[in-house]
């Protein structure tokens, strides 16, 4: 998906999309309903999110499996530490949150430009500042000289994009720290060296085959008044467009209503004409006094 498209991760009528009807009547979300766990175990099986999946070394899973903790192991004679990877299978969207006890870790290893992530302002990460942006890639700001809080960050991936994360780079075949969207690295690849939690908000699919029943597709009426629908707040250059979903606005179709100009006091030709006529006419009156005088 390009940027400036559709934003996938628009949330509309919880629970995360699945109400949305299209107006053609045709694709709805399904979302999955299984573990973060059972998701990875299950990786490349028809239905499950991901393509492809491991987890090794040393982990656990928390938050009823959805949340996997990659532990770091320290000393000589230490076991390995942990490491993920997870590929998105076709069709298949996500929201996740990732932690490191690293104070400052996903700041500072951030290539790719995101956006300021605070965990502690908005609770689940389903609110505006999240799901107006695509693509999702948002950071913790920097915790100062301290740099005594954990990191955070937020991602958001569609099919074809994947997370790897190999705490202490014990494995030749899961990268260290690696978010890849649409063929772009959001991070460099440096372990974190400290544990790391990864948690699933959640999964889901968009099932094109699906057929809305003829009652549930909404019918737009323009001169409806009577129409409940509020439009969603979206960042500058974008437009809610009647479904809840934030569309790159075109220029062509902006129609210049005037308001932009409201403070400025617009011109009356009419009244520049009288202006001119009045000033003319004081000038006629002068030159015939200053004559009349003459004689």
């Amino acid at each position: 998906m390009a940027i400036g498209e559709v934003n996938p991760f628009q949330f509309n009528q919880s629970p995360y999309g699945t109400q949305y009807v299209p107006e053609d009547g045709k694709g709805r979300f399904e979302v999955f309903q299984g573990t973060f766990k059972q998701a990875l175990d299950n990786a490349g099986v028809a239905g499950f999110p991901f393509s492809q999946a491991w987890y090794r070394g040393s982990y656990e899973f928390q938050r009823s499996d959805n949340q996997i903790k990659l532990i770091e192991q320290t000393g000589f004679s230490r076991k390995n530490s942990g490491a993920l990877h997870f590929t998105m299978a076709r069709g298949w969207s996500c929201l996740f949150t990732l932690e490191t006890a690293n104070s400052d870790f996903f700041d500072d290893e951030l290539a790719e430009k995101g956006f300021t992530y605070d965990p502690s302002e908005g609770g689940e990460p389903t609110t505006d500042g999240v799901a107006n942006s695509y693509p999702i890639v948002g950071v913790s700001p920097d915790d100062g000289f301290t740099g005594q809080a954990n990191s955070h960050a937020i991602i958001g991936l569609m099919e074809g994009d994947y997370f790897s994360c190999d705490v202490e780079g014990d494995y030749g075949d899961t990268a260290q720290l690696r978010v890849r969207i649409d063929g772009l690295d959001y991070f460099d690849n440096t372990p974190p060296n400290d544990n790391v939690w990864v948690r699933m908000y959640f999964m889901r699919y968009w099932d094109s085959s699906y057929t809305w029943p003829e009652e549930s597709v909404p019918i737009y009426d323009d001169d409806d008044d009577d129409d409940d629908y509020v439009p969603i707040q979206c960042e500058e250059g974008f437009i809610d467009n009647g479904f809840g979903v934030c569309v790159r606005i075109n220029d062509d179709d902006v129609e210049d209503d005037g308001d932009d100009d409201e403070d400025e006091s617009p011109v009356n030709l009419d009244d520049v004409s009288g202006v001119a006529m009045i000033i003319t006419g004081a000038t006629v009156v002068y030159i015939l006094k200053l004559a009349l005088g003459a004689r």
